[in-house]
């Protein structure tokens, strides 16, 4: 049998180099004490020491820093649990810079902290015998308090980072600012941001690659020379449509959601919530009825507004430059919040359906994912299904929404 502790350092390092994320060189590090000596810990990113790309008086005089979270799905290894078949776990995690190797724990849909792993409660996770598949990253530039020195307040007028990393620590930022909607572009070291453009709505990185997508779905390329010049190529045409558009990468896709909401009367998203049936509810006459009948006390203490959202989704074709519509996922579920977008296969996740869209769009960065009877009720996170419009909450389906939440009992913590 081949002795995996005499293997050249040399070739350890090659290895090392293919893997894409900080969690497997740690996990790979961790095999034995010659595999840790010939491979170094991953880099930290850089903070960008920049100022906001935004007017803001306060923003220009607030310095920044950037931090990373990426999204897993923990599974534990076969056999390590007998008779039994244990759901898997997702988790948006966040490492910090002191004590090394420890992380802060989100929902990944939900900017709150993982029920008993707030940070004045630190415990500890047993990997070894854990499966572990990165889904997604999210990078979060945040304000630096300049008595503290702390990085107190997350994305503060911005909505959406996507960096290209050049050499695992500095690389190219591009920004949709919150509200004015500004596509900016910098490179680490830079001492200012280039707005490109307004109204754009998402970014991404693809195939090595930063992506800008508009408000209409036009999608652009966006590239930053070496000197600092910077290049913006149409590479998809509008489709118009709705109202938010999200870029999510799904297996080597790139696919543009594309959400339609309105305010609606009743309880929130639920089984009637799909573009045709609004559009029925319109021309029903239903609420001329409701005061034809003298109701009008009562429908006014009943009406409760909400937003009912449904999606579109297309698939990037780069040969021809368009987008094209989808019908099916090809067994994936996207998941759509304010903070990212990434899709998970659904045999992964254990979930016996595919070809929906699972989002959150209520983010509490202060919480804690917990609520009296039903904390997922509380999180407001909902399920789409493409094929039929219908959308349900995810705390109606039990089998899924523990992919979420509560801990699962396989994850062994201490204090």
């Amino acid at each position: 049998m081949a002795d995996w502790s005499r293997l050249d350092n040399q070739l350890l390092q090659k290895i090392a180099n293919h893997l894409d994320s900080s969690i497997y060189v740690i996990r790979f590090r961790s095999v034995c004490s010659a595999w840790r000596t010939a491979v170094s810990n991953p880099l930290r990113l850089r903070s960008p020491h920049l100022i906001s790309p935004t007017a803001s008086k306060f923003a220009q005089l607030a310095r920044l820093s950037l931090s990373k979270r990426t999204i897993f799905l923990l599974s534990p290894s076969p056999g390590s649990i007998p008779n039994r078949d244990p759901k898997p776990w997702m988790v948006k995690t966040e490492e910090i810079t002191s004590p090394a190797g420890t992380y802060h724990l989100y929902n990944p849909l939900v900017g709150a902290y993982v029920e008993g792993f707030r940070p004045s409660s630190p415990r500890l996770i047993d990997l070894s015998n854990v499966r572990v598949h990165e889904l997604g990253q999210e990078y979060v530039l945040k304000v630096v308090n300049s008595q503290t020195g702390r990085d107190d307040f997350n994305n503060v007028y911005v909505q959406k980072v996507a960096f290209l990393s050049r050499n695992g620590v500095d690389g190219v930022f591009l920004v949709v600012g919150l509200g004015t909607k500004n596509l900016s572009v910098c490179r680490s070291g830079d001492d200012r941001w280039v707005i490109l453009d307004s109204d754009y709505h998402d970014a991404i990185v693809y195939n090595g690659q930063l992506y800008g997508v508009d408000g209409t779905g036009a999608l652009v390329m966006v590239q930053v020379d070496d000197d600092g010049a910077t290049h913006v190529t149409i590479r998809a045409k509008p489709v118009f449509g709705g109202e938010s558009k999200f870029l999510v990468k799904s297996g080597s896709d790139l696919l543009l959601v594309d959400m339609y909401y309105d305010v609606c009367e009743g309880e929130g998203e639920g089984e009637e919530d799909n573009a045709e049936e609004l559009e029925e509810e319109e021309d029903s006459g239903s609420n001329e009825e409701l005061e034809e009948e003298g109701d009008e006390d009562i429908y006014e203490e009943e009406y409760i507004s909400s937003y009912r959202r449904w999606f579109n989704v297309f698939r990037f074709d780069a040969s021809d430059q368009k987008w094209d519509p989808v019908d099916r996922l090809d067994g994936q579920i996207l998941f759509l919040s304010e903070g990212c977008a990434f899709s998970a296969s659904a045999s992964d996740l254990h979930w016996n359906i595919d070809n929906c869209i699972c989002y959150n769009f209520v983010a509490d960065s202060d919480g804690v994912m917990q609520g009296k009877d039903d904390p997922l009720r509380c999180l407001s996170i909902n399920v789409f299904q493409l094929d039929s419009k219908y959308t349900r909450a995810l705390h109606e389906f039990e089998d899924w929404s523990e992919v979420l939440y509560p801990l699962p009992s396989w994850i062994k913590s201490a204090s």
